[in-house]
């Protein structure tokens, strides 16, 4: 793990959360940790998760992506905001997803998702 301004890098990711949330939240220097070791978590996962064959190993990769989903309900949590799904950002950037990123930032916040049908974790394949 390598420190930076506001900041710290961890598997070549950056994690990184902003003064304004950290004072809007009210978190402590505990909170703070617990929320980077959630970021970690999910980093180490993603890792896993592009070593994986999207055909082959499609059954652990569902699995994996399904931790995902709730390890972003941690960070909701840590982070002292309502559980909601609606506000999960990490679903549609795990590796070998291919829904649509631009569309479902868009759709950030809102039930609705924009799923490929083709992609192996959220489709119909």
């Amino acid at each position: 793990m390598k420190k930076i301004k506001n900041g710290m890098t961890y598997r070549g990711e950056m994690i990184y959360l902003t003064k304004h949330l950290i004072e809007q939240q009210c978190l402590d220097k505990k909170e703070i940790l617990k929320v980077i070791k959630i970021h970690i978590k999910r980093i180490d996962t993603f890792e896993e998760m592009k070593e994986l064959d999207p055909f082959k190993d499609i059954i652990k990769l569902k699995k994996l992506n399904d931790h995902c989903s709730d390890i972003d309900i941690k960070l909701q949590r840590a982070l002292k905001f309502e559980k909601n799904p609606s506000f999960n950002i990490w679903w549609f950037r795990v590796p070998h997803c291919k829904c649509n990123v631009r569309k479902n930032f868009q759709l950030f916040g809102k039930e609705e998702k924009f799923i490929n049908l083709n992609c192996p974790l959220h489709g119909i394949i």
